[in-house]
């Protein structure tokens, strides 16, 4: 069970570009609202292909190259939450896909073969008196690939020792997280010709158990893709094995997260509970709205320039949840009021602390 007074809760944060345009009860012009959109790209400083911007009838169509999912999804949102704008249309080139496949691990050289080496040994004299041949690999090839594989792996602490025997590869060391010590075991495991792996790995411990909980919530809230319409929590199970709560408005985002904390120094693993938002039109209208009408209020105005805005705006089927922190209850019950009163919200859950 999660001890609670180990229980972390998160900010979460928007780019200043999403309150670039001014309020206005009149509709915008499809050429303010194309600068707009692409001031608001220019700013978001993207790695990447220059996007192409064009707006007709309140519409955006985005044309381009991106880098991965990831980066296309960032880009709509950047547009979307431009006010004025109705829809967006894109025809986006990913450049890479934001879960490419590791590649097979190399052929082994024949040039590196030992003298005699080969995968079977000689047939017997009498092929039909023979017992069947099981073919392996060699130990000494495989333990000297097993070794190339985890050099190519970016290692804070040192390689650990390998040995192979009978094809069984037996890991001995220190790792720095559950990142190392997953990612060594995964080379290994791929590599032609292992039988199994033995991992008698152990994750370095961190100066204190602060120290690493001030790493999970700095690996959580520097994330680029984390919002306001996002909220990430943590538990620890032990002393240095991490558990993942709340939700996320895309899948891509549950993966890299908890990728992001399994590289934090002294985590031995990672237990992600992470709920996926549904993915719904009417919700994102929702999250939009919910948004403005809470960031342009003159009595919230003064947070939504932070680098982590401090009120968590989290839907689901209609159903919204206010997390996050304001200065007093009075506050709190402001929020819960806007929220209410949003056309399309079938109810409100306040977990606003203060």
């Amino acid at each position: 069970m999660l001890s609670r007074r180990h229980f972390v809760p998160f900010t979460s944060f928007v780019a200043a570009l999403l309150l670039a345009a001014a309020a206005s009860a009149q509709p915008r012009s499809d050429t303010v609202l194309t600068e707009e959109i692409t001031a608001a790209l220019e700013d978001a400083d993207l790695v990447g292909g220059r996007i192409e911007v064009a707006v007709r009838d309140g519409v955006a169509m985005l044309s381009g190259e991106v880098r991965d999912e990831a980066q296309r999804a960032r880009v709509i949102e950047i547009a979307l939450f431009i006010e004025g704008v109705a829809a967006v249309e894109t025809d986006l080139t990913v450049l890479a896909p934001a879960a490419a496949a590791e590649p097979a691990p190399p052929a082994p050289d024949p040039a590196e073969e030992e003298p005699g080496a080969g995968w079977t040994d000689p047939p017997a004299a009498n092929p039909a008196a023979a017992a069947p041949a099981v073919a392996r690999r060699p130990d000494g090839d495989v333990l000297r690939q097993v070794q190339r594989e985890i050099e190519d792996v970016d290692l804070d602490a040192g390689s650990p020792a390998v040995t192979v025997e009978d094809g069984v590869v037996r890991l001995v060391g220190q790792v720095a997280n559950a990142w190392e010590w997953g990612r060594i075991v995964e080379r290994a495991e791929a590599v032609p010709g292992v039988v199994a792996v033995d991992p008698d790995l152990e994750v370095a411990e961190p100066e204190s158990q602060e120290e690493l909980i001030d790493g999970v919530r700095s690996a959580v809230l520097r994330y680029a893709y984390y919002s306001v319409f996002d909220d990430i929590n943590f538990g620890l199970e032990g002393e240095y094995d991490v558990v993942l709560l709340g939700a996320v408005t895309e899948p891509f985002k549950k993966t890299e997260i908890e990728e992001r904390v399994s590289k934090v120094f002294g985590v031995r693993s990672v237990d992600n509970r992470i709920e996926v938002l549904p993915l719904s039109p009417n919700d994102q209208d929702l999250r939009r709205a919910l948004y403005f009408r809470i960031y342009r209020d003159p009595r919230f105005a003064d947070r939504a320039s932070r680098v982590n805005p401090p009120i968590h705006i989290i839907v689901s089927r209609g159903v919204v949840a206010l997390t996050g922190f304001v200065r007093s209850p009075v506050e709190s019950r402001i929020l819960e009021s806007i929220a209410r009163s949003t056309p399309g919200v079938f109810r409100v859950v306040n977990r606003l602390q203060h």
